[in-house]
């Protein structure tokens, strides 16, 4: 569930995209601060959710923080 929620988002801000955007021409700045402008947007859009998520079912809450400490403690 939390994927797809993370697809929808990035496809909301175009994310996928700019990425075939930028990976046409590496070299353009301009196209590589779209992409980090869509991402940032996502990131943002996504602690919303989470947020929102977090307060309306508990169970989510456990399981996000639960994949946080994982990721964590792998790197």
């Amino acid at each position: 569930m939390f994927s797809l929620a993370s697809d929808v988002v990035k496809r909301r801000h175009g994310v996928p995209e700019l990425y075939d955007l930028l990976a046409e021409d590496p070299e353009d700045p301009q196209r590589a601060l779209w992409l980090a402008e869509a991402i940032a947007r996502a990131k943002a859009s996504m602690s919303t959710y989470a947020r929102i998520r977090s307060i309306t079912s508990p169970t989510f809450a456990i399981i996000n923080q639960s994949a946080r400490a994982s990721t964590q403690i792998g790197q």
